[in-house]
């Protein structure tokens, strides 16, 4: 059964990589979401906020799906080589150098909007959140993209990242609403 979806989800991607992709991201963005209000916020399944979750998998599937997968694709057209250490170091380094700190800008201006938020407010969850987040990353990342670049076919590569990334995704969630249960 497991090897049939897999195949399946194999024939799809071969067929529409950008859509699938893009689409797996949102799906395990939103998952992390779930995650952290199920389990970290232990919220019931009546008091479950699907619209919070629906907006981690539209910034998934629509805002950061398409950069990461045209980013690795990059990556790989660029950073040429026989996958050996020097060239998935050079990977490493230049995706939390550049995509790292962008990716992450542009998660949380985008849930500011989605969560209608005043630019001023989103300045201030910059001001905020953006560095701690980033050491955060700086602290997981690395690692977990060393391997990704060195054992992950391409075609794989968004999702190894994304299913690592559920826990990640549960911290970001966590994160950004942190503060609204300290206010209530």
């Amino acid at each position: 059964m497991i090897l049939k979806v897999f195949n399946l989800y194999n024939r799809f991607l071969q067929k529409f990589p950008m859509c699938m992709q893009c689409l797996q991201t949102g799906i395990l963005v939103g998952t992390g979401d779930a995650l952290c209000q199920s389990i970290i916020e232990d919220t019931s399944i009546l008091d479950f906020n699907l619209r919070r979750a629906s907006e981690f998998f539209s910034i998934g599937t629509f805002v950061i799906g398409p950069p990461k997968v045209l980013w690795l694709r990059s990556l790989a057209t660029y950073i040429k080589g026989q996958n050996g250490i020097s060239v998935v170091i050079k990977k490493v380094i230049l995706d939390q150098l550049i995509f790292a700190p962008f990716g992450l800008i542009l998660f949380l201006v985008s849930l500011g909007i989605v969560q209608g938020k005043h630019p001023t407010e989103i300045k201030q969850v910059l001001r905020d959140d953006y560095a701690e987040i980033l050491i955060a990353n700086y602290k997981v990342w690395p690692a977990i993209q060393l391997v990704n670049f060195y054992l992950i076919p391409l075609q794989h590569q968004v999702l190894f990242i994304q299913t690592i990334a559920i826990i990640w995704n549960t911290y970001l969630s966590w994160k950004t609403h942190s503060e609204k249960r300290s206010v209530r």
